[in-house]
């Protein structure tokens, strides 16, 4: 017998897992462990409930009290842990004393945070560090068996146990990179969608299915990104423009008519790459930035991904034949 126990006021990514550990359980066993907050479950009737086998999900009071510390994980990590405990909360009036039994508690937790810091969703950013989320998986794959081999019901690989017992071993971990993140072309945000406005046709249902299907799986490869909460995108050289456009038409990049592009193209902007004040001025604001956020630890020099417009001088010219040739100069 057992429950999955959220904090008071959970996290949105620790109420997400805990509803896929009772998703993926039920379908192991057939069983559909219910999910509590602390407050409700405990409610000072401790007793009763001594043999019920406790799995708390993400940070909450009790788990704290069962030994929990998140403080020293990084971004993204985890804590997975198997422990005896006595609840240290005094009992209502009508329990007057502190409770004496010891309960097994499995809990799985880890640190989610408000990570995003631009406009992109689905397969571009999270909205939340999951930290909480890869210890479920980690939990489901390495203790119960569970495989996801691909999106999808059929991807799915769950052992059929009657009686599942697990003998869990103490461990914590996180991603090794902050940004981990492969295109779901399914997704259904943008192509889809236009296509039914377009009125083009389609099954839109179907794309919508696969796109969840997908983002999903990706989910539990432990595809993320923290990366917004500890960096800053400055794609194209956003606002340039209009801090340089005026006094420096040079840093812009050349046209074919001889003319400096000084206006952005579809929110971004074309320098000239091969232009070392330029360059400098690039370093001085990731220098600036460093200085003044030293928590930080990336600052993206990233070019616009938009095409074309790009910048057709003598000095970038003469870095190769090649767009690849004049970004990967400018670069290194």
């Amino acid at each position: 017998i057992a429950v999955i126990i959220l904090g008071k006021q959970p996290h949105p990514v620790a109420f997400e897992a805990a509803i896929e550990l009772q998703r993926v359980i039920k379908r192991i066993s057939g069983a559909k462990l219910p999910i509590y907050l602390e407050n409700e479950f405990h409610n000072g009737h401790e007793g009763p409930r001594r043999g019920i086998l406790r799995i708390y999900v993400g940070d909450s009071q009790t788990a704290r009290e069962a030994g929990l510390d998140l403080s020293d994980l990084p971004p993204e990590g985890f804590k997975i842990m198997q422990t005896s405990f006595s609840p240290t909360r005094s009992s209502p009036v009508t329990h007057p004393r502190p409770p004496k039994n010891t309960y097994t508690a499995i809990i799985l937790a880890g640190r989610d945070e408000d990570a995003q810091a631009w406009g992109w969703r689905g397969d571009r950013a999270n909205r939340h560090t999951r930290g909480t989320a890869y210890a479920v998986y980690d939990f489901l794959e390495n203790d119960l068996g569970v495989r996801w081999l691909w999106p999808g019901d059929l991807g799915e690989v769950v052992p059929q146990l009657s009686t599942v017992t697990v003998n869990v071993k103490n461990r914590s971990d996180a991603p090794k990179l902050p940004k981990r993140i492969v295109r779901n072309h399914f997704d259904f945000s943008v192509p889809a969608s236009w296509r039914a406005r377009a009125k083009l046709g389609g099954n839109y249902g179907v794309s919508t299915r696969l796109a969840l299907e997908a983002d999903t799986w990706l989910d539990h490869m432990g595809l993320g990104d923290s990366l917004p909460k500890y960096s800053v995108s400055t794609e194209g050289r956003r606002g340039w423009v209009e801090k340089f456009g005026k006094n420096h038409p040079d840093w812009f990049a050349m046209q074919s008519d001889g003319s400096r592009l000084t206006k952005e193209v579809f929110g971004r902007v074309r320098i000239c790459l091969a232009n070392p004040e330029v360059i400098d001025q690039i370093v001085k604001e990731a220098d600036d930035f460093f200085k003044k956020s030293p928590d930080k630890i990336m600052y993206g020099i990233e070019l616009s991904d938009v095409w074309g417009s790009y910048c057709q001088c003598p000095l970038c010219k003469a870095w190769g034949p090649t767009t690849s040739d004049l970004v990967a100069r400018h670069w290194k």
